[in-house]
């Protein structure tokens, strides 16, 4: 009898074990069990499988739609990286000169809500080395991503990536052979009209966006007062701002079919430079795949710069 009540122990206890090791089961489950683990940016330390782990969550957006819309791999890609920011947020605790990297991680919830794409991922706690910055980061290692919600990004200034010109689009920029993906200092009207907008000391960063922004509520359909904007947002380090009107000009150039998709291609690879610069690497990364996914890239002689921005890519997804 003893050994039938000291089995029944054993069985009882190891139950009792297995009940606090979670396998989460299915996701509408999960959700009502572990509900911490799908808060946004939430990151929860817990038994899982019998192993101490780490339970975070990323998310990404589905921007585009027909042929240049993501794919579910391109979207789950995005939600890893932005998962992996909020981990590292979590563990360094705003110290810079954390270095984290990672090991064994893996997705175990997928699934969409509307246009947002959501990932939960697990890794074992053993598998997380956090140690001080001594040396640059290795390509696996995750970098500190910089502030993206309280307008501290500063443009850095520098041109890596350009766009050449066809004729006709060198007539439409004041002469031009290349368009940098940093500033553009020529801005074009909705009626055709080449306008000057080098920066004016004597104007104020508001004045001229309470001017452009005037300009911009009678031409909706601007792309180049866009970029004029989201450029003078930049200066003043108001990250949010500046991704809004970056993607609005996105947008606008893509939806007009006879709009100049040479600046289209612009100002995909000037917003990616941006989000780039910013820390947001699953949006830098959407970019830079979003301009690879144009037909005509070829055709427009930009094979240099396709190669660079596969490089750029390539780079990204190593973090």
């Amino acid at each position: 009898m003893k050994k039938y009540i000291f089995a029944a122990i054993l069985f009882i206890a190891f139950g009792i074990s297995c009940a606090m090791s979670a396998t989460f089961g299915d996701l509408n489950s999960a959700k009502k069990k572990y509900p911490d683990i799908f808060i946004p940016k939430n990151v929860v330390e817990m038994k899982y499988q019998g192993t101490q782990c780490y339970v975070f969550n990323g998310m990404a957006e589905q921007y585009f739609s027909g042929e240049l819309a993501e794919t579910d791999a391109e979207l789950h890609r995005e939600a890893e990286m932005d998962a992996k920011c909020n981990l590292y947020s979590f563990l360094s605790k705003g110290n810079s000169h954390i270095v984290i990297s990672v090991s064994g991680m893996h997705s175990v919830f997928t699934y969409k809500e509307g246009k947002f794409y959501h990932a939960v991922f697990v890794v074992p706690k053993e598998n997380v080395s956090i140690k001080t910055k001594t040396t640059p980061a290795q390509p696996q290692v995750l970098v500190s991503p910089q502030p993206i919600d309280h307008g501290t990004a500063q443009s850095s200034g520098k041109t890596t990536l350009s766009v050449p010109l066809t004729a006709n689009e060198k007539k439409d920029i004041s002469g031009t052979n290349n368009i940098t993906i940093v500033i553009i200092d020529t801005a074009q009207s909705a009626s055709g009209k080449l306008e000057n907008t080098s920066p004016d000391q004597s104007v104020s960063i508001d004045e001229r966006l309470k001017k452009y922004t005037k300009k911009l509520q009678n031409n909706p359909a601007d792309i180049y007062l866009m970029i004029r904007i989201a450029n003078l947002y930049k200066r003043t380090g108001n990250t949010n701002k500046a991704n809004q009107f970056y993607y609005r000009a996105i947008e606008q150039s893509l939806d007009d079919k006879n709009g100049n998709k040479v600046i289209a291609m612009h100002v995909m690879l000037q917003a990616a430079q941006f989000e780039e610069e910013c820390g947001n690497y699953p949006k830098a990364l959407k970019y830079y795949r979003l301009f690879i996914k144009c037909n005509n890239l070829k055709k427009w002689g930009m094979n240099t710069t396709v190669n660079e921005v596969n490089a750029k890519i390539s780079k990204l997804l190593l973090r």
